[in-house]
């Protein structure tokens, strides 16, 4: 494993279990025959596959997306050190939409978000991966890693055109567990665009990579 500076791991939370599957487990550790030069890391929590990105490959440019304040606050301090990874405080939608937590008591690692139509409910703003990619000044992500408590059910159930076919890696976990049938859409996405499973780890990551760059 990579040196890494002090990073931040709260008591009473998930964290130290996050940490040991990035940093000791290695759950991002994927064989790839490319240099990624364009990561995007949704529900980022406090960074710590960002940085491991980071570290791996320190040539990319690393968006890390995560809605949640003092999650968002933990990664800007976690990811201080590493000028290559950008922190978003949003949540990846489908869509431009108002967005808030509807599971606040679900722990720091298990949030979720819904859409919610009066902005005096809303916490954040939604973001589309279109737009990160517009801002970022991109036409392809190399890896994208999604995991986002659900929200798979809305990320992929349309405008799925402008970026899902610019996706050389896509790193996802889905949470069944959390809403039923959420996955239905993802893999009727992966069959449409032409992805194909390449690996699964720890029983739950699941990497798909497009059939174009295998």
């Amino acid at each position: 494993m990579f040196k890494l500076p002090h990073l931040t791991v709260r008591p009473r939370t998930y964290d130290a279990c996050v940490f040991t599957e990035v940093f000791f487990r290695e759950v991002y550790d994927i064989p790839l025959a490319l240099e990624p030069k364009f990561i995007i890391d949704t529900g980022a929590n406090v960074g710590y596959a960002s940085i491991f990105f980071a570290n791996k490959y320190p040539s990319a440019t690393i968006v890390a997306v995560e809605p949640e304040e003092e999650n968002f606050r933990t990664m800007e301090k976690n990811t201080e050190q590493y000028p290559s990874i950008t922190c978003r405080k949003e949540g990846v939608w489908h869509k431009d939409a108002l967005l808030r937590v509807w599971n606040k008591d679900a722990g720091s690692w298990a949030f979720s978000l819904e859409e919610v139509e009066d902005e005096a409910q809303a916490e954040m703003k939604g973001v589309t991966i279109t737009e990160i990619m517009k801002q970022a000044g991109v036409d392809r992500i190399d890896i994208l890693k999604v995991d986002i408590e659900g929200g798979e059910q809305e990320l992929f159930s349309e405008n799925l055109d402008s970026w899902l076919p610019n996706v050389d890696v896509l790193l996802i976990e889905l949470h069944e567990r959390l809403r039923e049938g959420c996955g239905d859409n993802f893999h009727a996405a992966m069959e449409q665009y032409g992805f194909t499973k390449i690996q699964e780890k720890e029983g739950r990551e699941f990497i798909w990579r497009n059939k174009k760059y295998l």
